[in-house]
């Protein structure tokens, strides 16, 4: 009985493991999308013609990138969001997106937020919002 119950347990375990792996794997792909090498400056930044070469010289796609750190308010300061992650991107960015999914950029005066910071800020499309960044 005590051997049945180990090997039901283990079982139950390695089925679990396997499952939170695909899982996990499923949610990296689709928030990487096609990417497969970045270059980080850490506390530098590249020229963003450096993406342009690396798509000419080595025929693959590339696209720059900015990432800063800065905060979300909304309805005049009532709510705000700290640490929020800020990509800027170029029209080079949508070669990176999985198969089926479309994107443009954003005009003047507009950003694309993900739904949690949507949530946590209440705001909906075509509301304002401010956005400050860290200084580059």
């Amino acid at each position: 009985m005590g051997v049945a119950i180990c090997t039901m347990v283990i079982t139950g375990a390695l089925i679990v493991g396997d499952s939170v792996r695909s899982s996990l794997e499923e949610v990296t792909l689709l928030r990487l999308g096609k990417t497969e090498h970045v270059f980080s400056g850490i506390d530098r930044f590249f020229r963003s013609s450096l993406a342009g070469n690396i798509r000419k010289d080595l025929n693959t796609d590339a696209a720059p990138l900015l990432h800063l750190n800065g905060f979300a308010t909304s309805q005049g300061g009532n709510f705000r969001v700290n640490n929020v992650q800020v990509l800027g991107v170029d029209r080079h960015f949508s070669s990176f997106l999985p198969d089926g999914h479309t994107w443009s950029i954003p005009a003047d005066n507009e950003a694309y937020i993900s739904e949690n910071l949507a949530n946590r800020l209440q705001v909906e499309a075509g509301d304002v919002l401010v956005l400050r960044v860290e200084k580059a």
